[in-house]
């Protein structure tokens, strides 16, 4: 048998403060309501989710409802709206869950703060009070990070990782992002997570031979993507990490970017051709020694050909699925520390975007 008892207190506040205690009163009310005993709160880490936007609240909403169970933590939803009245409103809630014959009530705890004109200018201020202290606090900021911004700075020494999606960054964007790096805390990048499919089977394709060979011996690159290009570029960036590439010609151009790695004196061109459609990776193409390797997405499958001259060698279908959102924020749940690998392939990036 499964019992399911929800209790929602629905009070508006001027600040935050009170909140911590309106959950342990809603959990004790949970528990006495199912006549059991004590609850068990499900807390794994602080989750402060912020979004700007109509758009994005849906979109976040859509995220935290789909890995709710998953990785139970505090939830703390923010909403900013800089064109509503100044003021700030919070709620608390709790859903409380028992499974089977356990008798064992298990609290999810909801803390749903708007922001209203220039109360979003004190971040640091309304969500302090309503943080766990024994749990490492996780921001999720959605959109463009304000970086630089004394709201969103003030914020981060309350944060033990920041959560970012850098394919909605434009150049500006991502060359901020790459400075604010050696000061932010640990950064874990949406985009990055989307493209461990396209860098393991990179990665495994240049582990055998006849390619194993010639990886010092990458001649060009070609990217093709749907949409915005930022996923193309970190993956190009990749490679140059990777390939001990550094960055002698900026991309440039509109559809068919253009620019250049060097490696011991030689060039290696490096073309992003960009289509319509939803944002993806659709081909990638490397001439490495004489060989000719191409990638192309089809569905959640790749197909990878390797020619040399005219001569096709071999043609294999390999899984390319690429994570969605929700799996993508409870992995990042989970990470510790920095993730060098990106950090480097950012810099690189904002280098290829650097006017």
């Amino acid at each position: 048998m499964t019992d399911s008892y929800a209790a929602t207190w629905r009070q508006t506040f001027a600040s935050t403060v009170g909140v911590e205690d309106a959950l342990t009163e809603l959990s004790c009310e949970a528990a006495r309501a199912l006549e059991v005993g004590p609850a068990a709160t499900a807390r794994m880490h602080n989750l402060v989710a912020i979004s700007t936007d109509t758009a994005s609240h849906a979109a976040v909403d859509r995220v935290l409802a789909a890995m709710a169970e998953v990785h139970p933590s505090r939830l703390v939803r923010v909403r900013l709206d800089p064109a509503a009245p100044d003021g700030v409103q919070a709620q608390a809630s709790v859903r409380c869950h028992v499974e089977g014959d356990l008798r064992c009530p298990i609290v999810y705890e909801t803390v749903e703060i708007a922001t209203g004109g220039n109360a979003g200018r004190h971040l640091a201020e309304i969500v302090a009070p309503v943080l766990e202290a024994d749990l490492p606090v996780v921001l999720w900021w959605t959109g463009h990070p304000p970086f630089g911004d004394p709201a969103f700075e003030e914020l981060l020494p309350l944060v033990d990782r920041l959560l970012l999606d850098s394919a909605a960054l434009g150049s500006t964007g991502l060359r901020a992002l790459a400075d604010v790096l050696p000061t932010s805390p640990p950064v874990v990048d949406l985009a990055w997570g989307r493209l461990r499919p396209w860098r393991e089977t990179i990665a495994a394709a240049f582990d055998h031979p006849p390619l194993d060979s010639a990886i010092r011996e990458v001649r060009a690159v070609e990217i093709d993507v749907a949409g915005a290009s930022v996923e193309g570029r970190l993956l190009a960036g990749w490679l140059a990490v990777k390939l001990g590439w550094q960055v002698a010609r900026p991309l440039a151009g509109g559809r068919v970017g253009r620019g250049a790695f060097v490696r011991s004196g030689a060039v290696i061109p490096l073309v992003l051709a960009k289509e319509d459609g939803p944002a993806a990776i659709r081909r990638l193409a490397i001439e490495a020694g004489g060989y000719h390797l191409a990638l192309t997405a089809r569905g959640d499958w790749a197909d990878v050909r390797l020619a040399r001259d005219d001569l096709l060698l071999s043609e294999q279908r390999l899984p390319l699925v690429i994570p969605d959102d929700a799996t993508l924020v409870s992995r990042a749940l989970m990470r510790g520390g920095r993730d060098r690998d990106w950090e480097a392939a950012m810099s690189v990036t904002a280098i290829l975007v650097s006017p």
